[in-house]
């Protein structure tokens, strides 16, 4: 019985630790062709009224900055050269909840994790999302 219990102890444990890491990863995985464009979901419920001057938007890859949109404006100046032209958020729809990213002719390269964070007043929401690149 007493060897029992330290195992019971450790699986509780590893069971704990698992679930803090769960929300680092996405069981969303959007597929590609080269060349084509993509879409990566993400959406959130805002607690309280909306309003495009609280409204913060971090699209990133690994650490590279895809899109962000700060105080209701798009912070061109923060995007990389890589996403330029082809990244976009849809701005009409932030009223709705829907902060996607439309990437444009995706390339090998772009492929990996990407994270949506969202930050409204006091609220963060985060989305992972993987890509996965066909090559033709």
């Amino acid at each position: 019985m007493l060897q029992i219990y330290p195992r019971m102890c450790m699986t509780a444990e590893l069971l704990l630790l698992m679930s803090f890491w769960v929300p680092a990863y996405s069981n969303t995985v959007v597929s590609g062709d080269v060349g084509e464009d993509v879409i990566l979901p993400c959406t959130v419920e805002y607690k309280e009224e909306f309003s495009y001057n609280t409204l913060n938007i971090l699209w990133k890859t690994e650490h590279i900055h895809v899109y962000s949109f700060f105080y209701g404006n798009f912070q061109e100046e923060h995007q990389d050269e890589i996403f330029k032209g082809r990244a976009q958020l849809f701005h009409a729809e932030f009223p709705k909840g829907n902060v996607s990213l439309l990437l444009r002719n995706i390339q090998t390269s772009d492929a990996g994790i990407y994270t949506c964070s969202v930050f409204i007043s006091k609220y963060t929401h985060k989305r992972i999302t993987e890509l996965v690149v066909r090559g033709k």
